[in-house]
């Protein structure tokens, strides 16, 4: 799909009536849009500054100049001291104050932009309504308090998937705790300049197209653009992931590319004419293999190498110890002796430049369950007679039709506000949870037909559901 044709179905969508919207309605939308993009931006910018300001500290020519600014000032009396020091307290300023507050900047412009995202696409549940199946099983990700490394799958029905996604995580893990409000996140940031708290919220991570990505990160449709489907992120890079960023929520789409009529019928046509044994769907996309594969096999090596750290003898952790001093002392005696007397709280990575990251291995507590989503979203319409998409026959059905749609990015803004006059869309959810101690043994193969089996099963429930639907 091009750009074009995925801005105009995915983004913009074929059922907005743009000619129909009164005043109030643009001014609504306008300002939707307004408020996401803010925090977008700021986002955005707050983190390219973050940026220079790094390799600046980490540049070669800045660390020459300042040998060559030293060697000449320390020739000269009286005032000579007074510039050298000035100079060091710059970097000390710039390491120790200002890096870190853009660091905590970037992290509130981020929980400031999801929360609004949720808030302005799926908080009207009248316009908008998410329901669970009966049959949904309890999602748990924090367990005696801990935020569990989580592996959450799901079918690719709308690029709105991620925005529920989002949405129904932040409601779980907010369950129980104090509601909370961009107000009050902003009050404790301008005066403790610590939002360190809410960071599980942050925690939730995508995983398709060969990469790891927030909603926020804009990047990501570079690789999409570039990238084809196939392409897949190795067991290595998600295990460096998870040891430099502790326990995270992972969500893949197996599927890869959002389902749509024209492509599963292309799907369709491609596994008869070459693959004729293989699964013919109807309400989901053939699964791609590669991402769940390596998940599971990064599971499996942080699990070994977990159990490897409990064993190491305290004389290994003694060696460790002496070598973070060395690296330390390192670290100091870089920026001269004025440096030295404050205490800068950074690390040094592979290349001994300063980073803003730390790279220190955390603990990993990997869930004992993967938790598989189904997802539909339906259209109530109001017609005279509906249309059986099992049979393709016509239907009375009361005068009201539930019909499976794709809904675009404004499709969804325009139904979440409260002045809509749009039909509301229900989304149906059903969570189904798997012992990944089961998983984790098995090899590609098997975990591959595992995988197809699940399809199997959604492409049955998603039509079980259609049917069984009755509207009152």
């Amino acid at each position: 799909m091009s750009v074009l044709s995925f801005v105009k179905t995915h983004i913009i969508g074929h059922n907005l009536h743009v000619t129909e919207w009164t005043y109030v309605d643009w001014v609504t939308i306008i300002l939707a849009i307004f408020k996401i993009t803010t925090f977008l931006v700021l986002y955005h910018f707050t983190q390219l500054l973050n940026m220079i300001l790094v390799a600046l500290v980490n540049s070669k020519v800045v660390l020459t100049y300042r040998k060559m600014y030293v060697n000449f000032w320390s020739i000269i009396p009286i005032c000579g001291e007074y510039k050298m020091k000035l100079f060091d307290n710059i970097f000390v300023f710039l390491i120790s104050s200002l890096i870190p507050r853009l660091q905590n900047l970037i992290t509130l412009w981020e929980l400031l932009f999801n929360l609004t995202v949720v808030q302005q696409f799926l908080q009207n549940k009248e316009n908008v309504q998410i329901m669970f199946t009966e049959k949904s099983e309890e999602l748990k990700i924090v367990q005696n308090n801990i935020f569990l490394t989580t592996l959450i799958m799901s079918n690719h029905r709308s690029i709105n998937d991620y925005l529920l996604i989002q949405y129904i995580l932040h409601h779980k893990l907010l369950s129980e705790k104090e509601k909370l409000s961009k107000m009050n996140i902003l009050i404790e940031f301008l005066y403790d300049n610590d939002i360190s708290k809410y960071k599980y919220l942050l925690q939730i991570r995508f995983i398709s197209w060969g990469t790891i990505f927030r909603i926020i990160q804009l990047d990501i449709m570079k690789e999409i653009i570039m990238r084809d489907e196939n392409y897949k992120i190795t067991h290595k890079d998600i295990n460096r992931f998870f040891m430099q960023n502790g326990n995270s929520l992972a969500v893949i789409f197996p599927e890869v590319n959002i389902l749509t009529t024209e492509l599963a019928m292309i799907q369709r046509k491609i596994h008869q004419d070459y693959s004729p044994f293989v699964s013919r769907f109807y309400n989901v996309l053939y699964p791609r293999f590669n991402t769940l594969t390596e998940i599971i096999r990064s599971f499996k090596l942080l699990q070994t190498n977990d159990n490897k750290t409990s064993k190491r003898s305290i004389f290994h952790r003694k060696r460790l110890s002496d070598i973070s001093d060395i690296v330390t002392q390192k670290i100091e005696t870089k920026f001269g002796n004025t440096v030295q007397n404050n205490e800068i709280n950074m690390v040094v990575d592979t290349d001994n430049k300063i980073s803003t990251h730390s790279d220190s291995t955390k603990n990993i507590v990997i869930n004992q369950y993967i938790y598989d989503f189904t997802i539909i979203y339906y259209k109530i319409s109001h017609t005279d007679c509906g249309h059986d998409h099992n049979n393709g026959d016509m239907k009375i059905n009361h005068g009201i039709q539930l019909e499976q749609i794709v809904p675009s990015l404004l499709e969804l803004l325009y139904n979440n506000m409260k002045n809509s006059t749009d039909d509301p869309i229900i989304i149906m959810v059903d969570i189904k949870k798997h012992d990944i101690r089961n998983l984790l043994p098995m090899r590609a193969r098997k975990l591959e037909k595992w995988l197809e089996l699940q399809w199997l099963r959604k492409e049955e429930l998603i039509k079980q559901n259609s049917d069984n639907i009755r509207i009152r």
